[in-house]
Order: structure tokens, then C-alpha cells, then sequence
């Protein structure tokens, strides 16, 4: 999903301001200073600092991301990739909408929301989809509460839980 998305928001750039580099830079502001100051024209030009700084965070976030997609999906009951492509980046967007004035006002005017919240979809899809196809590993957790403490019940299920 990481790399799906880092690939959107690269192509997304290089449409909308004619740069690789923009994206990631604009993402490396978040932790580098000197980075809300630039102008356009300096975020869509290549910074050595820049690319790292955003490489590392991009992984980052995506392996935290990709690791709470993985235990939260099998929870959800129904409508599961709806629930990684939709809604779960209408929050995270909304969240980083809300903390954006805090953690860099002045990077938060240069971040295009529409953009945003498509490669945060496009990251839901594909992470969604990746742990959907996944096998599914049986633990004792799906098991039912008298399962669990060994007692057997008549019309309780089998042991083991649900196929």
C-alpha cells in the first residue's frame, strides 16, 4: 500500500507541478525546519535531506498503517474493504486535517486536500485488499467465552470456533 501511494502522490506531483520531488518534500517538512518556508518552487526541486527524510517517514507511516489494517480488517464483520478505502482515510484525513495548524501551519497551506485524502484511499485499497487475501490463522480468540474455560455445553459449536 506504501508503495502504491508513494507512486500516486509522485505521479500526482509531477502532473500538478511538474516534480517528483514535491511531494516528498512536502512531506519531509513535517519534521524538517526551513521546509514551511519554501516556496513552490523550491519544494518541487530535488533536496537530498528531503528525499530521506520523507523515504523514512513514508515507510514508517505505511508499516504502522499496513500493521493497524492488519489487526483491525479481520474485526470487521462486514463491508470490510468499503471500511479500509473510505472510511478509514475520511478519518485519518480528517485528524491530520485538525493537526496540521499545530504540527506546521505553514506546510498546511501547501497541502492540496484532494490529493490527500485520494492517495490515502489509494493506500486503503491496496492495503485492504492485500490482508483480505491473506489466509486467515485460527487462534483461541475466536473461540466462544465456555470454549475457552473448557466446559462443554450441549448446542453450544464446535470447539474451535466458526470454518
Amino acid at each position: 500500500g506504501g508503495a502504491i501511494m508513494s507512486a500516486f502522490a509522485s505521479a500526482w506531483g509531477l502532473i500538478a507541478h511538474g516534480s517528483l520531488w514535491y511531494t516528498v518534500n512536502l512531506l519531509a517538512g513535517t519534521m524538517l525546519s526551513g521546509y514551511a518556508d519554501m516556496t513552490m518552487e523550491q519544494l518541487a526541486a530535488f533536496h537530498t535531506e528531503g528525499l530521506v527524510v520523507g523515504s523514512i517517514i513514508q515507510v514508517v507511516m505505511s508499516l504502522a498503517g499496513g500493521v493497524l489494517y492488519g489487526v483491525t480488517l479481520p474485526l470487521i464483520p462486514r463491508f470490510q474493504l468499503f471500511f479500509s478505502a473510505i472510511v478509514v482515510p475520511i478519518i485519518w484525513s480528517g485528524l491530520t486535517w485538525a493537526s496540521i495548524s499545530v504540527v506546521n501551519p505553514a506546510l498546511g497551506e501547501h497541502i492540496e486536500w484532494i490529493w490527500f485524502v485520494a492517495s490515502q484511499v489509494v493506500f486503503g485499497l491496496v492495503a485492504g485488499w492485500c490482508i483480505l487475501r491473506t489466509e486467515k490463522v485460527k487462534t483461541m480468540q475466536n473461540w466462544h467465552y465456555l470454549e475457552r474455560l473448557g466446559m462443554e455445553t450441549p448446542g453450544a459449536r464446535e470447539m474451535g470456533g466458526e470454518e
